[in-house]
């Protein structure tokens, strides 16, 4: 077949032939020079249905050789299931993807496109500075409706990765204060443990809970009294009222104070102590 715009000689006058020889659509095309069909005869015996050789065709390579099981529609010789898209159940053996993953090689793939994509084309809307900022405070206004068990619910996974193994210096020197006092550690204590969505420096006795404040992290109210801060401060008193109203007892102490003013602090526990249990009726003490 010849092309009557640029002379060429052509199995099949594509769409895509089209556009860039004379930037016409095939219906344009067959108007223009009554044209029925941009084919050969050869390419349209191979796609015509089986018994026939005249124009009853549609485009492809597969032409339809099959009928749907259940409502005997046309479809695709490659068809595998053997039912069309309305009659295919998507979540049974008629489906030939169903349960199918994707192979290794394929998923590093998609992480390297995954890489070049614009986040931008998304969105149908370009993402503007201001849009963003909406967006922003949209979150946060849904994020302060839910509760704190919703919240930890949610970031289960991620607080679990994120609870630490080792303790701070801070912690080593409150650890050895109960160790004198004749605590022994994983039978009356236990360090960084993780209690309903928050990871705690002490559980002594599954009743009582003892906190480091690290001054930078914590914001201590000497130091630091920025917006910022102060609302730091906020959210560790929240957690404290949240692991209280769970029956637990609770004591914080000050990264300066644990240096500076030891003993202090050791009264503190003491006396803190004192007040629900006798410090010579451990069980540790008996042995």
């Amino acid at each position: 077949m010849i092309c009557l715009e640029c002379g060429k000689k052509l199995k099949q006058i594509s769409y895509r032939h089209l556009k860039l020889c004379c930037s016409l659509t095939p219906q344009k095309y067959k108007e223009k020079y009554n044209i029925k069909f941009l084919m050969d005869k050869e390419t349209r015996n191979k796609c015509s249905k089986p018994g026939e050789s005249n124009g009853n065709f549609k485009h492809g390579k597969y032409f339809i050789q099959k009928q749907c099981k259940k409502c005997n529609t046309n479809i695709c010789n490659g068809n595998i299931s053997g039912y069309c898209i309305h009659c295919i159940d998507r979540k049974k053996e008629k489906n030939s993807f169903y349960e199918q993953k994707h192979t290794l090689k394929t998923r590093k793939k998609m992480k390297e496109k995954a890489k070049f994509r614009d986040k931008s084309v998304y969105y149908k809307i370009q993402a503007t500075q201001e849009i963003l900022a909406k967006r922003k405070k949209t979150r946060a206004i849904n994020w302060n409706k839910l509760s704190t068990e919703e919240k930890h619910k949610r970031l289960k996974n991620w607080i679990k990765a994120g609870k630490r193994k080792k303790g701070t210096k801070i912690e080593k020197i409150i650890q050895k204060v109960l160790d004198d006092i004749g605590m022994i550690k994983d039978i009356d204590y236990q360090t960084n443990v993780y209690i309903s969505g928050f990871n705690v420096d002490f559980l002594i006795h599954k009743e009582f809970i003892i906190e480091c404040y690290g001054d930078y992290w914590h914001k201590n109210p000497k130091n630091y009294n920025s917006p910022k801060d102060i609302a730091k401060r906020k959210s560790d008193i929240k957690r404290k009222e949240f692991l209280e109203s769970k029956g637990y007892t609770f004591i914080s102490f000050w990264e300066t104070d644990i240096h500076n003013r030891l003993e202090l602090v050791i009264k503190k526990i003491e006396k803190f102590f004192r007040s629900y249990i006798n410090l010579f009726e451990w069980e540790s003490c008996s042995h």
